[in-house]
């Protein structure tokens, strides 16, 4: 084989590699895509579950979401109430009190707010009294409870101890309203696993 036959040769085979390397790189391309636009597909409220059965953690969790629901009950809350309490607290909190702050620093109560409860602030005690106190400001709101996240964050910003915005505990690039519905799902989700209808 001469000289130029090699060339010739070399350079078919470098055309050929091209063509293999584009078509697997659109096919993985294309398997990006679709797995992209599979994993972008919307959540129905149906489809969230607020707590596992079995987990430690999620138990704890159950737990002080029960407190929340239970001490709105025993304030004659309605069902909307006490979903709207479990929005509040899950959207600044995740339902646990005691969450290190920050760059402010410090201790929030379940609701989000400077913790300066006498009990210690990982305890049922502390979320029973934290959801009185939310509860105290719910009768001062002139909103209706049909729509729990934007009732729950009207009451949030009623309470006189100022609801600053800067300060709460909110995903980034989130406004409070996008970040209290976002949380209205897992809410629904609780309320109706804490009290599941007969």
């Amino acid at each position: 084989m001469n000289r130029k036959s090699i060339v010739t040769s070399l350079i078919a085979i470098g055309v050929i590699g091209g063509l293999v390397g584009l078509t697997v790189c659109n096919r993985d391309r294309t398997i990006t895509e679709s797995t992209t636009s599979t994993r972008t597909t919307t959540t129905s409220p149906t489809d969230v579950t607020a707590f596992s059965e079995d987990d430690f953690g999620a138990s704890v969790v159950r737990g002080f979401a029960d407190t929340i629901v239970a001490t709105v009950e025993e304030r004659g809350g309605t069902p909307e109430q006490a979903v709207a309490a479990l929005v509040a607290s899950n959207a600044e909190t995740g339902w646990r009190s005691a969450l290190p702050f920050s760059p402010q620093g410090g201790i929030r109560d379940i609701f989000g707010w400077r913790y300066t409860l006498p009990a210690s602030a990982e305890s049922w005690e502390a979320a029973a009294e934290a959801t009185q106190v939310f509860m105290d400001v719910a009768a001062t709101v002139r909103v209706d409870p049909a729509d729990p996240a934007a009732y729950a964050l009207a009451v949030q910003r009623a309470d006189p101890r100022g609801y600053i915005t800067e300060e709460r505990l909110l995903k980034s690039g989130r406004t409070p309203e996008e970040h209290y519905s976002a949380a209205l799902p897992r809410a629904q989700s609780a309320y109706e696993k804490l009290r599941p209808p007969s």
